[in-house]
């Protein structure tokens, strides 16, 4: 069985991070710069008046969602010995070190699955892992923005994988 796999978003993840920050500059750091700095212009009774607050209540909202969502950057790496997932958010990530990462044998590997979440651009990968002859464990990774073609790639992968681990053992 030969597997050679790489799948990566990192650029697409922070491609869309700086999206994310241009966005909230745009839509909150500059009318509040305005409203300090130039309380009673012109400018900051734009922005701060009915149609333009709208836009200010925008970036308040897609700031928050970003947030609790997140946005996550992956790697996913696999050869015929070992199997590497790293998901990390790609913001937060700075301020903790919380980052999913596992790296073990493929023999380990008992089965996996994907599920898409709700309202988000995230996807979940569970994989189960065998970590002692009775005793197995779930590990699951965050991808944001995971396209079509990437996921048929980790899932033929993983398919191989398991289907080879099952007539071994």
């Amino acid at each position: 069985m030969r597997v050679n796999t790489k799948v990566s978003n990192k650029n697409v993840a922070y491609l869309a991070t700086a999206l994310i920050v241009i966005v909230n500059v745009v839509c909150i750091l500059i009318p509040l710069f305005f409203l300090y700095i130039f309380p009673t212009s012109t400018l900051t009774s734009l922005f701060f008046s009915f149609p333009g607050f709208l836009l200010f209540v925008f970036g308040i909202i897609f700031l928050i969602y970003f947030v609790v969502v997140g946005v996550y950057s992956f790697e996913f790496k696999a050869d015929n010995y070992i199997i590497e997932i790293r998901s990390k958010r790609t913001i937060s990530s700075y301020f903790y070190t919380k980052s999913n990462y596992i790296d073990m044998p493929i023999s380990s590997i008992e089965k996996f699955s994907f599920f898409n979440r709700s309202f988000t651009f995230n996807t979940t990968l569970m994989v189960k892992v065998r970590v002692s002859h009775r005793r197995s464990i779930a590990k699951r990774f965050n991808f944001t923005f995971l396209s079509k073609a990437q996921e048929q790639s980790i899932i033929e992968t993983l398919e191989k994988i398991v289907h080879k681990n099952r007539l071994d053992g």
